[in-house]
C-alpha cells in the first residue's frame, strides 16, 4: 500500500512515516498542502490512503480534502490532527475525511 503523508511537524512526520515504513506501507511525505495537491493529481501515483494534518501552511488539510473530493477524488483521508473540538471534527467529516483522529 502507498500511503501520502502530510504533516508540516518534522518530528511528528518523521515518526508517523517510520512507524508506517517498519509495518511495509511505502509513504510519500510531504509539509504542506499545495505540495500534496500536485501528489494528488500526478498520473504517477496511486496511493491507497491519505492522512492530512488539518493545520498546513499554503493549504490546510481541510482546503486539501474539500478540493479533493469537489474533483471527485475518492481516496480515503484519515484527518490527523490536534484540533478535538466536536466543531473540529465535524467540519473535518464534512469536508469529506473518511475518518477524523486527535
Amino acid at each position: 500500500m502507498r500511503v501520502l503523508l502530510v504533516e508540516d511537524e518534522v518530528d511528528l512526520g518523521l515518526a508517523i512515516k517510520q512507524v508506517l515504513v517498519s509495518e511495509k506501507y511505502v509513504v510519500d511525505w510531504v509539509t504542506d498542502g499545495d505540495r500534496a495537491w500536485e501528489y494528488l493529481e500526478s498520473q504517477w501515483t496511486d496511493y491507497s490512503v491519505a492522512i492530512f494534518d488539518w493545520l498546513l501552511p499554503k493549504l490546510s488539510g481541510l482546503e486539501l480534502c474539500q478540493q479533493m473530493r469537489r474533483s471527485h477524488n475518492s481516496l480515503p483521508v484519515l484527518m490527523l490532527t490536534a484540533l478535538g473540538q466536536p466543531e473540529n471534527r465535524i467540519a473535518g467529516l464534512d469536508a469529506g475525511a473518511d475518518d477524523y483522529l486527535v
